[in-house]
């Protein structure tokens, strides 16, 4: 169902967006015939738009040491596409079985969880993140809306919309396809699949020169073919990724040809997949046990780190704090640099009432990486928990900068607004939590609430009724 309500609200975004593209025509030529049809900052546009109704259909993981990391190998990658220059980029991962990674205008690039699942390598992993940003960095998206200039701007959305719909749901994407102009909607479809072989060569490129193996790209799309060859249901990457053995043998032989200078680090990719399912829905209980029989195969020196960490986890999220600080401290004395276990051992010291040796733990991670997302969240929680309210005040708006469009940060925000007595102030980073979460309409309800009350700042309450305005209109322009 979530498939086909993300092709609806798509359906409703016409007004605004033709309002933009009509704008476009005035633009000067800058040389590009795509320039014209989709000018950079209309497609980030409306890529925004997509993500914000996006996030609120799909289940996207807001934790930040998950989002930390899959930045840090998106722009890697990103620094390595030549063409990437001045685009903006937003790496994000849904909780969702299905085997899939789709990019959308604007530079947003989801990877599904089961897709990580299934990548037993950080190069596999990065072999479809560079693939995505290649189809980013080329303007795939932009192609083929140019070679449809005669479809109406409301058709293009629609169909823009089912082809998002169908990375997730082949099904759901298919049927909103055949409700639309069937020989226009196919000819964009099949001119994705032109634009493979492209960003595979780009991708591979970028692959080699941000120091992964070339081959993970190549490996992950042999591993789809043979997944493929046992199921009933065609793969949702399949769907709108046509794969053959001579789009594979072609990947191979780029790869075998490039010199790799490796900077891999797979003890971070195998703590990073630990870490994801283990926010994910799960019967806690049972997976204490299936852990503890697994470890007990192992003689005490050869347990896998992974499974320690997993294990450590599970003790947590059963509230069994003592003996998760006790292996993580473990952990961390044998892996002393590892962000891993130096923060998820402070979430268990925030968790059991000790906030302060959290703070502790953490102050010099913060000083040697300034600015990094996850440490920095986490030590505003612990700031938070400890009582040092207007401290974590200061961390937050200072951080908040680089992930302004990034509704978890608004919410801790609110949280220690709330604290502090901050309550005008409390309403507006709602409401902008909410904004960005896709709710429009609860996000107005909260600066309009905002509004009733004082604040100490001369400019909220031009700031407020501008936002109010903005949602306004952004609601009207989907009537």
């Amino acid at each position: 169902m979530f498939a086909l309500r993300i092709t609806l609200i798509i359906l409703l975004l016409p007004v605004f967006e033709i309002n933009y593209f009509a704008k476009s025509s005035e633009l000067p030529d800058m040389g590009s015939s795509i320039n014209k049809v989709l000018p950079l900052n209309i497609e980030q546009e409306l890529g925004e738009k997509y993500m914000r109704y996006i996030r609120l259909q799909l289940d996207i993981i807001s934790d930040p040491q998950i989002r930390n990391y899959i930045n840090e190998i998106g722009f890697r990658l990103v620094a390595e596409n030549e063409d990437a220059k001045d685009r903006q980029f937003y790496f994000f991962v849904i909780n969702d079985p299905a085997i899939n990674a789709f990019a959308m205008p604007g530079g947003f690039i989801g990877i599904n969880s089961g897709l990580i699942k299934n990548a037993i390598s950080e190069d596999e992993l990065a072999g479809v993140m560079a693939h995505e940003i290649a189809h980013v960095t080329q303007r795939h998206i932009a192609r083929r809306i140019e070679q449809q200039q005669s479809l109406s701007m409301p058709m293009m959305l629609a169909t823009l919309g089912s082809i998002l719909v169908m990375t997730q749901n082949t099904e759901a994407g298919m049927a909103a396809i055949t409700g639309l102009q069937a020989g226009a909607t196919q000819m964009m479809i099949n001119h994705t699949r032109t634009n493979e072989s492209e960003a595979d060569r780009i991708g591979i490129l970028s692959l080699a020169n941000a120091g992964f193996n070339p081959m993970g790209m190549a490996d992950f799309f042999e591993k789809l073919m043979k997944f493929s060859r046992y199921q009933s249901n065609q793969l949702a990457f399949l769907s709108t990724h046509p794969l053959s053995q001579q789009r594979i043998t072609e990947a191979r032989d780029r790869a075998r040809n490039l010199n790799v200078t490796r900077r891999g680090n797979e003890f971070n990719f195998r703590m990073f997949k630990k870490r994801l399912f283990s926010l994910l829905p799960a019967d806690t209980k049972i997976e204490k046990s299936q852990y503890e029989r697994s470890l007990k195969k192992f003689e005490q020196k050869s347990i896998p780190v992974d499974a320690q960490y997993g294990y450590a986890l599970t003790l947590g999220r059963l509230d069994e704090y003592d003996s998760a600080i006790k292996l993580l401290k473990k952990l961390l004395q044998e892996h002393p640099t590892s962000l891993y276990f130096i923060l998820s051992l402070a979430e268990q010291y925030i968790a059991s009432d000790q906030p302060e040796i959290a703070i502790d733990l953490l102050s010099k991670p913060l000083k040697l990486n300034p600015g990094n997302d996850s440490i920095t969240m986490l030590y505003a929680k612990a700031l938070i928990a400890n009582k040092q309210i207007k401290s974590a005040l200061d961390v937050l708006y200072e951080h908040l900068p680089k992930f302004e469009k990034e509704p978890s940060v608004y919410e801790l925000i609110a949280e220690a607004q709330s604290q502090d007595g901050l309550f005008k102030e409390v309403h507006e980073s709602t409401g902008l939590f909410l904004y960005y979460s896709g709710d429009l309409h609860g996000a107005i309800a909260q600066f309009k609430l905002a509004l009733k009350g004082r604040s100490d700042d001369p400019y909220f309450n031009s700031r407020l009724f501008a936002r109010v305005r903005m949602v306004q209109e952004e609601i009207l322009a989907t009537k």
